[in-house]
């Protein structure tokens, strides 16, 4: 078996050699995609959406959670034939365990991952390195930021100051 947060090749079978593969479920980077409607495959609300999120991203978040999450890079969003090439993969995440139980209690649907996922990918330190152009502390769950740190300006206070400034 493939060891948690391996890229797995386009010609791995293991998923489908594996006794156990109705206890993984697959995330794609549409899923949580801002950009996309609901009819285009976006399953979170437009709050936890975020704009072109990548497979990598999600593999991270899930990562961080503890969750036995593999990436598989020349995956395709079933939906979407023209996909861009930065959209392309999908992460593999072993939601329960070989019991039937829950890998982890606090995120046992596939929906909470998503939305988790969501949620905290604004926040990893790589994304966060472009926006602030600083130095970000890790936060105790790695490659998410911490709550400490001063999130960036928003949109809406530049153009409220450039209006100030014409009056």
């Amino acid at each position: 078996m493939a060891q948690a947060g391996e890229v797995l090749s386009d010609n791995s079978n293991i998923y489908y050699l594996d006794p156990t593969r109705r206890h993984y479920i697959f995330i794609y980077p549409q899923y949580i995609n801002s950009k996309r409607t609901k009819e285009q495959g976006r399953k979170v609300s437009k709050e936890n959406a975020i704009d072109n999120p990548t497979a990598q991203e999600i593999r991270d978040v899930c990562l961080a959670y503890g969750f036995d999450a593999r990436l598989e890079p020349k995956k395709r969003y079933p939906q979407d034939p023209d996909c861009d090439p930065n959209h392309i993969g999908r992460v593999r995440v072993k939601l329960k365990n070989e019991d039937g139980s829950p890998c982890n209690p606090e995120f046992d649907t596939k929906r909470k991952i998503v939305n988790l996922c969501g949620q905290r990918i604004p926040k990893l330190t790589s994304r966060q390195k472009g926006t602030t152009g600083g130095n970000v502390s890790q936060a105790a769950v790695p490659g998410i930021q911490s709550q400490e740190t001063i999130p960036a300006a928003s949109g809406k206070d530049k153009a409220n100051k450039k209006k100030n400034k014409k009056r």
